[in-house]
């Protein structure tokens, strides 16, 4: 394959950089694309341009502003094209990873280049492409279910607040610099994930093999994110493509002993999506909450994926997003109206602010209230029904056997090997000063409302609307399983009713 020519200016100062950009369709953003790729305060050694069979003249633009480009077929995922870009390219430093719709500003790659060099891979703070007040994402994590996430609220404004420089699991690839070397160890990106999870799968890999990944919030990029808001055609579906992508990267870097959990999770998080989505006569969602099975279908390219990074550490536990903590879910896609399809902006009321500007969504500005409240709620309705426990009485009947006089009877016993659920209701009883009785009742009721709250939670996975995750939380608690369950004293099954809506979550 012959090498690439380079016609970028060579003015300013130039730096052992390969700069791989890669285009699908992209006339529309690749004019302010390449003109901020050219107005770089310090230029890369190499600008390499991979095409994936546009029909829009966007090998014409590279072409005019890069010199020779590399055509490849259509379906060529972004790993593909960029290994073939560094195929055409001389050996460098530095590997810089550029999409058309991604525009850095002037000073972007020098800002990245002069971060902490203990960073081997290191990402810019991205920002809208439309309007750059609005934050997209400083950095990425994951959750234990593999969703990815950013450190930013929908709609958020960038005034400094995540500017500080930091460690974190990976970047996104738009703008990100990663060291050559350290890419060759690893394998660069991988071919089999697509267009997304691409990012969470190489940060992994760069943290498990011992090295560090930063954010570099001083380098800057705008982004239009064309494949995820619907303004670029892709062929696939992208809700069924990150959920088969995601599934595929948490199967990938599962380590052996939590494997079965984690098979057993997407197996039964994928179902119980699907069948809520089919209640919910949304079938073309199901079947892409089912996309996340797809990975299964292959286990010959799991096999080698799992080989490829056998060697790999887990990651730090601070990297990683825990529930509480300041990440919040950005892998939600949006509705796209027609006219966002077709690049024009929708007028707006004057004086909007940015959040309401960008369709910030009603559950994004209520956060967690309405799910407080329906707990609240669904707890007051269950007080109500064994109202007579708020007189002294005392829960039994079923399989509930009247409770222990004291706590230390409950330690005792669970001592002597009694069920594992003696041991929780010692502790609750500790905790109440050694009331038992107490702690039953609190227990038995409390799954109640708690139902509630944790299948609001995974409806989250469903809708974004808090009438419709509020109805179901609500239904999910008032089941006859959880009313039966406090009816006939079932801990175990209410702990199910508490707990399987976790799987989504």
């Amino acid at each position: 394959m012959p090498a690439v020519r380079n016609p970028l200016p060579a003015k300013r100062l130039t730096v052992p950089v390969i700069a791989v950009l890669v285009s699908h369709q992209g006339a529309r953003w690749l004019p302010e694309m390449l003109a901020a790729l050219a107005a770089q305060t310090v230029l890369p050694l190499h600008a390499v341009g991979v095409d994936t069979h546009s029909s829009d003249g966007s090998a014409v633009l590279m072409r005019a502003a890069l010199g020779d480009v590399l055509e490849l077929p259509a379906g060529t995922t972004f790993a593909a094209a960029v290994a073939a870009g560094l195929a055409a390219a001389p050996a460098s430093t530095w590997v810089w990873l550029l999409h058309d719709d991604a525009a850095p500003a002037a000073d972007a790659l020098e800002r990245l280049l002069a971060a902490d060099p203990g960073t081997v891979l290191r990402g810019p703070k991205v920002v809208d492409w439309d309007d750059p007040r609005i934050l997209i994402e400083v950095g990425v994590s994951t959750d234990a279910s593999g969703r990815r996430l950013t450190g930013v609220e929908p709609g958020e404004q960038d005034q400094g607040q995540h500017d500080e420089p930091r460690d974190v699991l990976a970047v996104g690839t738009a703008g990100a610099l990663v060291r050559r070397d350290v890419w060759d160890a690893i394998g660069g990106l991988d071919v089999e994930i697509g267009m997304f999870a691409d990012d969470l799968d190489l940060g992994r890999s760069v943290v498990g093999a011992g090295h560090r990944v930063g954010v570099v919030p001083g380098a800057v990029i705008r982004h239009a994110r064309a494949a995820t808001t619907g303004r670029r055609r892709t062929g696939t579906r992208a809700v069924a493509a990150d959920r088969r992508a995601r599934a595929y990267v948490r199967l990938a870097h599962a380590r052996t002993a939590q494997l079965p959990v984690t098979i057993a999770r997407l197996v039964v998080g994928a179902l119980i999506a699907a069948a809520g989505l089919l209640l919910g006569r949304r079938p073309r969602l199901a079947l892409d909450e089912l996309a996340a099975l797809r990975p299964f279908l292959r286990p010959d390219r799991l096999a080698r994926a799992r080989r490829r990074r056998r060697t790999t550490g887990a990651p730090d536990r601070s990297l990683l997003a825990r529930g509480g903590s300041h990440w919040r879910l950005r892998a939600r896609w949006p509705a796209v109206d027609p006219a966002r399809r077709h690049g024009a902006r929708p007028a707006q009321p004057h004086g909007a602010r940015p959040a309401q500007r960008h369709g910030a969504r009603p559950a994004q500005r209520h956060g967690a209230l309405p799910g407080l409240a329906l707990v609240a709620a669904v707890g007051v309705v269950t007080l109500v029904a064994e109202r007579a426990l708020l007189g002294g009485g005392v829960l039994a009947g079923g399989r509930l056997l009247p409770a222990p006089d004291s706590a230390a009877a409950l330690l005792s016993a669970f001592a002597a090997g009694a069920p594992p659920d003696t041991g929780v209701l010692a502790l609750l009883s500790l905790l109440l000063l050694g009331h038992a009785g107490t702690a039953v009742s609190l227990l038995v009721l409390g799954a109640v409302p708690l139902s509630a709250g944790t299948a609001w939670l995974a409806a989250g996975r469903i809708t974004s609307r808090p009438a419709l995750r509020c109805w179901a939380g609500a239904t999910w608690a008032l089941l006859p399983v959880a009313t039966g369950g406090v009816a006939a004293g079932r801990l175990d099954a209410l702990a199910v009713q508490v707990a399987l809506p976790l799987l989504l979550v």
